[in-house]
């Protein structure tokens, strides 16, 4: 490809530079701000839809990844260092968003770059999701649910066939061991926690007879030889409901409705046999 512009001729050169050294971090800062001002001088001439624009893009990308990579090797606070993964993880995200296949032919190779890119995101985000289980510890279930989502991306990334370098395996099997460990550690610390602050809700009161507090484990070796007050004598007074000596004072001066007339509709009228009937039964008494 022919470069007419000398800055940005000048820049792939040192780029390729074979007596770089990538150790530097002011080396990254300047190779990255070199290629900001090589992008500005191709939109200032229109030529942001170009393959040079898109080149230079994803070179730029490129250094800011391995700057952060770089960077997280000298930080220990593990906020500071998820910071650089978000940032890493944010710049494969965007290079998978480049228009590729409108600049080359073979779809196949485009596919298998974007997998790459894919594969590169899967074990940076296993990266992540450790550190920010560090940084949410207070909360040790959302950590444990980390700590076994870093786990999972780890062995997706161990299993991926784009994961080539020898090192970065070694680092991710470090990783997954770290998140089983941290992840166990924070179950027992939870569970020993949870037995303690049992024991402090269930302590029994040694002043207080064993009546009143029956769900409570009482450790005092006293209750062995039977030192300890059962229940208090004599117990204490309390309010009760009186019972009345009188019940129903107000009906004797309640007047109910007479209804005789309405129990006698209700019965069947005898007829002649019925009224001859009663006679007879009657005159026998």
């Amino acid at each position: 490809m022919f470069v007419k512009h000398d800055k940005i001729r000048s820049f792939l050169l040192q780029l390729n530079d074979p007596s770089n050294d990538w150790k530097d971090m002011a080396l990254f800062e300047s190779l990255i701000f070199e290629c900001r001002d090589c992008l500005q001088l191709l939109r200032d001439n229109s030529l942001d839809r170009s393959s040079m624009y898109q080149y230079l893009t994803y070179r730029r990308l490129e250094l800011i990844i391995k700057r952060n990579l770089r960077l997280v090797a000298t930080l220990q606070n593990p906020a500071d260092i998820l910071r650089q993964y978000e940032i890493i993880i944010g710049g494969y995200n965007e290079i998978k968003q480049l228009p590729l296949s409108t600049h080359f032919s073979d779809s196949y190779l485009v596919e298998r770059f974007l997998s790459e890119m894919d594969a590169h995101v899967t074990m940076n985000k296993a990266y992540r999701c450790y550190y920010i289980g560090l940084v949410a510890k207070s909360n040790w279930k959302e950590s444990v649910a980390l700590f076994d989502r870093a786990g999972f991306y780890a062995k997706e990334a161990l299993n991926n066939e784009f994961i080539v370098d020898k090192h970065a395996k070694e680092e991710l099997q470090k990783l997954l061991s770290k998140a089983d460990g941290d992840k166990f550690a924070l179950f027992s610390q939870s569970i020993s926690k949870g037995v303690s602050e049992t024991k402090d809700d269930t302590a029994s009161d040694p002043n207080l007879p064993l009546v009143e507090q029956l769900d409570k484990f009482n450790y005092d070796p006293e209750v062995i030889t039977g030192n300890i007050p059962l229940i208090s004598l004599t117990p204490e007074y309390r309010a009760i409901p009186c019972k009345p000596l009188f019940f129903d004072l107000a009906l004797n001066h309640i007047q109910f409705p007479n209804l005789d007339e309405e129990i006698n509709a209700n019965k069947p009228k005898a007829g002649l046999t019925g009224m001859v009937k009663g006679w007879l039964g009657g005159w026998r008494k």
